[in-house]
Formats: structure tokens, C-alpha cells, sequence
């Protein structure tokens, strides 16, 4: 081997070994298995429900008004709206998806003070491969945004206007994004407390320019101000109308069963490993332990003491992650309980404050605790490594499941609408159903909901969906176009009809799509005939 043949190929292995060299391959290497993975993945209700939202929206303003009933800020759907110029098919909604949760991958793997060993288990852990990769919804870019504010952390009083650009962004995500935001606002106004003006001489004060000081002032003034309007217009645009039928009202008494179990979501975020089981979705293998519920709250506690030891030198971190878990819990309990990607948020907080950690006012340890949050430190590694050991092996799981079977039958039902000429047909879902995955995916404008008696593509979550129309306000409805419009309707449940229910109504059974991972998603297909 030549000199030179020798220099590019220790060049290389430099490259390798860098930061920036293993942010970029382990981030390939994660796009490829998740592409693959979202290839087969079939999405359902709610992921369709942002695109169509996004598609059916013919401005920014309809945009707005169609979020209202949604319970989200608008980045998301405000992305989609964008990619929709570009393709009507929801595939790029996933091919965007993708593109963020390797950006997320690589900002994580580039800038967080974490192993090169625990990089990797976490780029391939349930919630980061998963739920927030192969899932389409709003919340993996709050997870990138929030990654992204903690690159620039440590020098945020430097550029507080992108700072506070970011988590304007980040608030606008989610509601649980907006409550990280809340808390990492005030744990910046503390920051800023803790550091004081440096002691300048007189000699080094005329060095510098007068205005300089009070220009930083300034911008930092105008990053917290981003932050609060971020926050205020946010929430605003979650308010829900008067009319809303879904997640009314807020639970304000005290409950402590009800309590115990929202504290008992913190493992499952820690550890979200799914059953071993064909509808493991939304499942935990810790609740297959004997005394699954003493368990739980007895991690729950371990999981809070050992994140307040480990971050207690720095009380940026720590009021961080404390604001945002008690802010998260606190939603979970009087608003949404939620499922796993919404208590996914409790375990990102917690890295993003160990990340923070890292690189802020770390103070020396004093008092009796010192020992045992030294201690902590000191396992903290091994500690963490095992942690996303596990949600590695809950990562594979899910995936291996989502690879191998059908996740949702919606993209086979609207395939077979196609191939049948049936996609001019009017069809009739009832809101409950999951009928608008078909409709994502068959490319037809619209469905007939008899929840409300409308035409429409999304499902709008109002208190006339909430009545949920039965099976045979369902049926009756179908019978009443086919008599108005003297044409056959097509009728798309996510259950099948009695023998009765059919010869009732003369119906004709076209074809059935069973066996999905996420049970309301089986499609029946009938044939409600036209009338004479």
C-alpha cells in the first residue's frame, strides 16, 4: 500500500470514529431499516386524518378552521398542507416523516454527550424507530425540535433569537411539546438568574462598546418573548369550540386511583416494550408481572429519585425535567390520559434534561445527598445503557410485528375499491369505523358520515360524532341515498353485519379485509342497491 493509498484510507477510519462521521452513517443505517419498515407499514386513522385535513383544505385559513376540533397546534398539518402542491398521495407525508426522524437521529447522535453505544440503542428504541418514526403523526418533530434546542443549548444566551425561534416552533406541535416548552422557558429564566455579569476591569469596560451589553439584553428580551408567543398562540389555537364532542371537559376532582395510575404511566415511557402478542399495540410487557400495578408505581418512584439525584447539579436540568414531568402528569390526569406516544414525551424530557445537564451551571455537590447522587453518576451510564437496551428489544418487536403482518387493512380495502371500478361509488362509513383511512389512501374526495348526515373526507370531532351512529342508523342512511340517487351505495364497516341485518336490507357481502394489528381497522365491505 502507498503513501497515499495508506493517508486516504487513515483518513477514513478518522472519519468513521468522528462525531460527525458516526452521526451521518448511523443516521443512513436508520433510514434505510426504517424505510423499509415504513414501506410496509400501513397507516391508520389518525395519521391519515392530519393528511386529508391538510389535502381538503383549500387555504391557510380553512386550514385553521378545519384544525379546530383536533386538539393540536398546526406545524404539523401546516407542513402537509405544503407537501399536498407537490403530490396528492399520502405516501410523502411518510417519505417527510422519515426525513425527520433521521434528522432527529442525526442531531441526537452529532450533539447529545451520551456514548457512541447509547446513541445507537436509542436511534433503534421503540419510541425513536417506532412510535415517532414509522408512526405518522405531529409529535416526532416536536421530539426533533426539542433535540434541536438542546444542540444549541450550550450557547443559547449567545443566539437567543433562534433559541427562542425553536421552541416557538416546538410549542406549536403538540400540547404535550407545548408543556416542554413551558418548562424549558422557565428553567431559561433561572439560567439567566444563576449567571451573572462577568467582573470587568475598568480598562477591559472601555474595550468594550457601550451598546454591546445592552444589545444582548435586548435580543435574550426578544428569545423569551418568541417563547411566550410560541406558548400563548399555541394554546389559543387549541382551545377547543363549544361544540367539541372529544376529550370535553377537564377532570378536576381528586381521584387516587385514578392518580396512581397516571403516575404508573412513567415506566412505560421508560420501558415500552410491547407484549409478545398480534394486537400488541398500545400493550406493556410490565403489565404481565405479577402485582404488575405495585411494580409500576414502585418504578415509578425509583425512576423520579434517580432522575432528581442524577440531575441535581444542575438546577437548569432539574427544573426542567421536574416542571415538565409534573406539567405532563398533571395533563395526563385532569385533560387526555393518552397512550404510549403521548407518555413517550416523559421519557425525551428526561433525555433532553440529562442532555442539558451536560453542558450548563453543574454546581459542585455538597449536603447528605452528595453520596448517593455521586453514586448515581456515577452509574448513571450503565444505568441508562440498560434502559435503552430495553426499548431496543421493544423496538425490534414492533417493528418485526409491523413488517410481517398488516398493521391496518385500510390501504388493502382501498386497493381492492380501485382494481373493482368501485372508487366512484358513494360510499357510507360511519365515523367510527375508521372509514377515512380508506378514503386516504382510495384517493376519493369523500365519504358519507351518517354522524351528522354529511359528506366529508376527515372525521370532524364534534358532539355530533360523539352520539356515534349505530349500525343500523348506518344502514338506514345507506338505504336513503340509494333511493335518492337510484344508484348502488357502498357501505364500509369495521365489523361485520348479522345475516338479519343483511337480508333486512337486501344487501349484498363484497368482500372482507381481517387480521390487522390495530383491531378497529378489519374492513366489511357491502352493497346497498339502488332503489326503483
Amino acid at each position: 500500500m502507498d503513501v497515499y493509498k495508506l493517508g486516504r484510507y487513515i483518513k477514513g477510519v478518522s472519519f468513521v470514529l468522528s462525531d460527525n462521521g458516526y452521526a451521518i452513517i448511523l443516521s443512513v443505517i436508520f433510514l434505510a431499516f426504517s424505510a423499509i419498515l415504513a414501506w410496509h407499514h400501513e397507516m391508520w386513522q389518525d395519521e391519515m386524518q392530519a393528511w386529508l385535513i391538510a389535502r381538503d383544505s383549500s387555504s391557510l385559513i380553512q386550514l385553521l378552521k378545519n384544525l379546530k376540533y383536533e386538539g393540536h397546534p398546526g406545524l404539523w398539518h401546516l407542513c402537509l398542507y405544503v407537501l399536498k402542491f407537490i403530490t396528492r398521495s399520502p405516501i410523502i407525508m411518510q417519505v417527510f416523516h422519515l426525513m425527520i426522524a433521521g434528522a432527529t437521529v442525526y442531531t441526537f447522535s452529532r450533539f447529545s454527550p451520551f456514548t457512541k453505544l447509547q446513541k445507537a440503542l436509542f436511534a433503534f428504541g421503540y419510541l425513536s424507530f417506532y412510535e415517532y418514526a414509522i408512526i405518522c403523526r405531529n409529535y416526532a418533530i416536536g421530539v426533533f425540535l426539542l433535540f434541536l434546542f438542546c444542540a444549541l443549548f450550550p450557547k443559547w444566551r449567545e443566539r437567543p433569537l433562534l433559541a427562542g425561534f425553536i421552541l416557538l416552533l416546538l410549542a406549536h406541535t403538540s400540547v404535550h411539546a407545548l408543556i416542554v416548552t413551558i418548562s424549558i422557558g422557565l428553567a431559561l429564566v433561572l439560567n439567566c438568574l444563576l449567571i451573572r455579569r462577568e467582573n470587568l476591569t475598568t480598562e477591559k469596560r472601555r474595550e468594550v462598546k457601550r451598546g454591546t451589553y445592552y444589545l444582548n439584553r435586548a435580543k435574550i428580551g426578544i428569545g423569551f418573548s418568541l417563547i411566550l408567543l410560541g406558548s400563548i398562540t399555541s394554546a389559543i389555537l387549541m382551545k377547543p369550540p363549544p361544540d367539541s364532542g372529544f376529550a370535553v371537559g377537564w377532570k378536576t376532582d381528586f381521584a387516587l386511583d385514578y392518580l396512581l395510575n397516571v403516575i404508573r404511566v412513567i415506566p412505560n415511557a421508560f420501558f415500552p416494550i410491547p407484549q409478545f402478542t398480534f394486537h400488541f399495540w398500545g400493550s406493556n410487557l410490565l403489565d404481565r408481572l405479577p402485582a404488575s400495578s405495585v411494580v409500576k408505581l414502585v418504578l415509578s418512584g425509583l425512576i423520579l429519585i434517580f432522575a432528581i439525584l442524577l440531575l441535581r447539579r444542575s438546577l437548569t436540568a432539574l427544573l426542567t425535567y421536574l416542571s415538565g414531568t409534573i406539567g405532563l402528569l398533571a395533563f395526563f390526569y385532569t385533560k387526555y390520559f393518552g397512550s404510549i406516544r403521548h407518555h413517550g414525551f416523559l421519557f425525551m424530557l428526561f433525555i433532553a434534561s440529562v442532555w442539558i445537564s451536560c453542558s450548563s451551571d453543574a454546581k459542585p455537590l455538597s449536603g447528605s445527598l452528595s453520596r448517593f447522587s455521586l453514586l448515581i453518576e456515577r452509574h448513571m451510564g450503565k444505568v441508562l445503557t440498560a434502559i435503552l437496551v430495553a426499548q431496543l428489544v421493544g423496538g425490534v418487536a414492533a417493528a418485526s410485528m409491523d413488517y410481517m403482518y398488516p398493521f391496518s387493512q385500510g390501504r388493502t380495502t382501498a386497493r381492492f375499491i380501485r382494481e373493482r371500478k368501485m372508487d366512484d361509488m358513494v360510499m357510507v362509513g360511519d365515523a367510527s369505523s375508521e372509514a377515512s383511512t380508506v378514503v386516504g389512501y382510495s384517493g376519493k374526495k369523500e365519504c358519507y358520515y351518517p354522524e351528522g348526515h354529511r359528506f366529508g373526507s376527515f372525521v370532524k370531532w364534534d358532539k355530533e360524532w360523539a352520539k356515534r351512529s349505530s349500525s343500523e342508523d348506518t344502514l338506514q342512511e345507506a338505504r336513503r341515498l340509494a333511493d335518492l340517487n337510484k344508484q348502488d351505495i357502498l357501505i364500509l364497516l369495521n365489523y361485520p353485519l348479522e345475516a338479519d341485518a343483511i337480508s333486512r336490507y337486501s344487501l349484498r357481502e363484497i368482500a372482507r379485509f381481517e387480521k390487522a394489528i390495530y383491531g378497529s381497522e378489519e374492513y366489511y365491505l357491502y352493497c346497498q342497491p339502488k332503489g326503483n
